[in-house]
């Protein structure tokens, strides 16, 4: 330990369990084909003396497979700290599982981590080629690029979901959701933000109070969407055969859909049930 950053590495042979607890910054872990855990704290503004006190307070300890760091050890009484921005990278084994608390810091994640559980308070959340995870944030954005199963929620930030090939479960406060793909169950909740799915084969349930709900491309499986204020589009692949059940309180529905019997065996098919209080209902073969 020096009096404005720490650099140590510990032996990681295997996988190891990273716990982390930040203030303010930026944390970056990092997963690679290595056999031990680096650790480099440094303020993250050249000079900040409360920054190094930061990271001379804070507490790095190993035991067996499990790597705790602590840059959250304020003090008390009269030497308080405040929460100087400290950027903290870590390198780390290749599956290994990672918990993050954060306040204002930025959470970064990539590289072929395990299961991952990280909160944050105003900070962004980027998780990158992880297998299932866990988001928070208050305010912050929640970005996830490669994951076997997400649960995200956010208060007033974004979610952006791609590359899922699990479950999601998605909330927001006044952001908005966008996801690229659903092949697996998806329950996705907003309050005053849009719901935006590019491509969906599975189970959708998307519910937002005056946020738009737009689907670009259904290929089959089930939709269950609702609204209160906001308006229903979804877009239908060719050659998948669709039941329907919409209805709007005061809005319009439309279906551009030509009628069809009942599917063959081997033909896609899909049932959409859509609820709209004040807002219009579209249902549109997808371009």
């Amino acid at each position: 330990m020096t009096t404005s950053s720490y650099r140590r590495a510990f032996p990681a042979p295997t996988p190891i369990s990273l716990t982390v607890k930040a203030r303010s910054g930026r944390v970056r872990i990092t997963a690679e084909d290595v056999t031990e855990a680096t650790v480099d704290a440094q303020p993250s503004r050249a000079g900040d003396d409360d920054a190094a006190e930061v990271i001379e307070r804070s507490r790095v300890e190993q035991h067996e497979n499990a790597l705790s760091i602590d840059l959250s050890r304020r003090g008390a009484g009269l030497g308080v700290l405040r929460d100087a921005p400290v950027d903290l990278n870590v390198t780390v084994p290749l599956s290994s599982t990672v918990s993050v608390q954060a306040g204002s810091a930025d959470v970064t994640l990539i590289g072929g981590l395990g299961d991952v559980v990280a909160t944050a308070g105003s900070g962004d959340v980027v998780v990158e080629r992880c297998a299932d995870v866990t988001l928070k944030t208050g305010s912050g954005d929640i970005r996830v690029d490669g994951a076997t199963g997400i649960e995200a929620n956010a208060g007033s930030g974004d979610i952006l979901v791609q590359n899922c090939s699990g479950p999601i479960d998605a909330e927001t406060g006044s952001g908005s959701v966008h996801i690229d793909h659903v092949g697996d169950r998806a329950e996705i909740r907003a309050s005053s933000g849009d719901i935006e799915i590019a491509e969906m084969a599975a189970v959708l349930d998307a519910r937002t109070a005056s946020g738009d709900i737009r689907i670009r491309r259904a290929l089959e499986g089930e939709i269950a969407a609702k609204t209160a204020s906001g308006d229903i589009t979804v877009a239908i692949e060719a050659g998948t055969v669709a039941r329907l059940d919409c209805s709007s309180a005061s809005g319009r529905v439309r279906s551009e859909l030509e009628p069809s019997g009942e599917p063959a065996g081997d033909e896609r098919k899909i049932h959409v049930a859509s609820r709209a209080a004040s807002g219009s209902v579209t249902i549109v073969r997808a371009s």
